[in-house]
């Protein structure tokens, strides 16, 4: 599923978004003004995350081994377990309980790129499944397959991913490309110093940026989604109001 802001604060890697988008286990104690931060800008870890729809409140803590994130423990009864493999990360899990619901994978070449995201949805029994292909020009191409727990074989559409776009290719001739493009601002995303973050921020399709905060999406030229943050002293974002087709969400980051 990768990060869904609306259905966990924290990018199902992260996103459905992007859902970048839900992580597990304890929050780390912190003492002060949590949005206060340490010093030095690359020392800053997302420590919290309180979504609100307007209607629900949801709020996710955020559990380290120094920058490696451990997990996510969320006020709606679910959680998450990471697994890393050196310092790539390989495993995301999702827990109701002891049940998982949800497992994402996580496949590297020898030069440490990511080559494949599988996503497995349990209660639905279903699965899909990217493949990456890193170009000379710093772009990644992927095809898009789904399928069910066991196997994801069932081509649907190909793409290419960019620093602040992406273009998906269906087969369909009614509609056979569509394009997203991201704006973004010149500040900090919360989750850059998160280790392994930024080999896997793309997945499901998002753009190569995950440095900056995305402040518009265009589809197909219309204006879907739009953000406006408030920052801390050290430029990291502290508030989000998101306005999506009317709706609007709002997001506050502590560190």
């Amino acid at each position: 599923m990768l990060f869904s802001l609306k259905s966990n604060p924290i990018p199902k890697i992260m996103k459905k978004l992007v859902y970048l988008f839900s992580f597990a286990a304890v929050l780390t104690a912190c003492t002060g003004n949590d949005n206060d931060g340490p010093s030095a800008t690359e020392d800053f870890l997302i420590k919290k995350i309180v979504f609100n729809d307007g209607e629900t409140s949801n709020t996710s803590k955020i559990s380290y081994n120094g920058h490696k994130i451990t997990g996510t423990t969320d006020s709606d009864g679910t959680h998450t377990v990471v697994t890393y493999t050196g310092d790539l990360i390989t495993k995301w899990e999702y827990f109701y309980g002891n049940a998982i619901f949800e497992r994402e994978t996580f496949e590297y070449n020898a030069q440490g790129e990511l080559t494949a995201y599988t996503d497995i949805e349990f209660e639905d029994g279903f699965g899909e499944r990217f493949e990456y292909a890193h170009n000379s020009d710093g772009t990644i191409s992927f095809d898009r397959f789904y399928g069910d727990a066991n196997a994801q074989e069932t081509f649907e559409y190909s793409g290419r991913i960019y620093a602040n776009k992406l273009e998906q290719y269906s087969t369909d001739p009614d509609m056979p490309t569509s394009t997203t493009n991201y704006v973004f601002d010149s500040k900090n995303n919360p989750f850059m110093n998160i280790t392994g973050y930024g080999k896997i921020a793309f997945a499901a399709g998002e753009s190569l940026n995950y440095m900056n905060n995305v402040v518009e999406e265009r589809f197909d030229g219309v204006v879907y989604t739009t953000s406006t943050f408030t920052y801390n002293s050290n430029d990291f974002p502290v508030t989000e109001t998101e306005n999506e087709e009317g709706e609007t969400y709002t997001t506050k980051y502590f560190y």
